[in-house]
């Protein structure tokens, strides 16, 4: 029995630590039964840390389409911002592509330029400064 609630409990807490996103679509009433509306594409005005700006990126904040999915029009209209943001998406992705999690590259962007400094601050080094191509 004890060896029952053990493994339980190691299978409970694998599944809690795993990031998962789990984005729910509410459905608006649009006059008619079953019309959903679909999701706008807007970017967050101050995201609080890299980890939220690339949720943002990879599946949305609050219903709202992902950076990743936007067209050439909806990119348009958040110009500047999704530009300044595209630099940071682009090193994850890369970082991704060479066996990093989405966390544990975001961490290494955090070490290399400090957790202390604010996002603007670091999406502006990134963006005037070159990182090598070993660096992360």
């Amino acid at each position: 029995m004890r060896s029952q609630f053990e493994r339980l409990h190691s299978t409970i807490k694998r599944i809690t630590v795993q990031p998962v996103v789990r984005s729910v679509t509410m459905p608006t009433d649009h006059g008619a039964p079953g019309v959903l509306s679909r999701p706008t594409a807007r970017l967050a005005k101050r995201p609080r840390d890299l980890f939220e700006l690339w949720k943002e990126y990879e599946f949305g904040i609050g219903g709202v389409k992902p950076a990743k999915l936007f067209n050439e029009k909806e990119r348009g209209k958040a110009k500047f911002v999704f530009c300044f943001r595209l630099k940071f998406w682009v090193l994850v992705e890369g970082m991704l592509k060479r066996g990093h999690t989405s966390d544990t590259a975001i961490d290494a962007i955090y070490l290399k330029y400090r957790r202390s400094k604010s996002v603007t601050a670091i999406l502006t080094l990134l963006r005037h400064g070159k990182p090598q191509r070993n660096e992360f």
